[in-house]
Formats: structure tokens, C-alpha cells, sequence
């Protein structure tokens, strides 16, 4: 009997470290998704541009941006903007949550 309870307290604590552990990852993982996405966008951005203007590559120019040439945007800044972002990840994952009737501070 005492093994299965100390078994049933075992598992217990670990949904409960889950939890706990997920209110901080949770923000720091779509903070860093957001990061390597805006890589893509930033190197892209004139790519992008140009295909809103030609959709199904038919040679249409509906937005006039057809013959803009391919250039990233800010590349030397790229390294600075995502280490923003992940620290405003770090930042907002490390705020105290507030989980069920106990307050949880970093």
C-alpha cells in the first residue's frame, strides 16, 4: 500500500512540475520561433514583394513591384533584432504566473 501511494505522489509531482515549467517555456519557445521566422522574412522581404505582385509567376505586375530587384532588409542588424526578441522571451517567461492559489515568481 505505502508504494502505491508513494508511487500515485511521484507521478503527482511530476504533472505538477509540467505545469510549472511549462508556464515558462511556453513563452520562451514562441519567442524563439518568432526570432527564426523573422530571419526568413528579413532576408526574403524583396522576394516577397515581388511575388504579391506576380502570384502564378504569369508575368502579371499588379502591384508595379514586379521588377524590384532582390535585397534583404537591414541584414547587419538581423543578429541584434533576434536576441531582442529572445530576451523579451526570456523576459516575459520569467514573469511570476499566477497558478491556481500559489503565485510562482522566477
Amino acid at each position: 500500500m505505502f508504494l502505491i501511494i508513494l508511487i500515485i505522489t511521484i507521478v503527482l509531482s511530476l504533472i505538477y512540475r509540467h505545469r510549472v515549467f511549462c508556464l515558462y517555456l511556453c513563452p520562451v519557445g514562441i519567442f524563439a520561433w518568432i526570432a527564426f521566422s523573422l530571419l526568413a522574412i528579413m532576408v526574403n522581404y524583396g522576394y516577397i514583394i515581388s511575388v504579391f505582385s506576380d502570384p502564378l509567376g504569369l508575368g502579371w505586375d499588379l502591384l508595379g513591384t514586379a521588377d524590384t530587384h532582390f535585397k534583404a532588409l537591414i541584414p547587419d542588424w538581423i543578429p541584434v533584432i533576434q536576441g531582442i526578441v529572445l530576451l523579451a522571451g526570456l523576459y516575459q517567461g520569467g514573469q511570476p504566473r499566477l497558478y491556481g492559489h500559489q503565485r510562482f515568481a522566477s
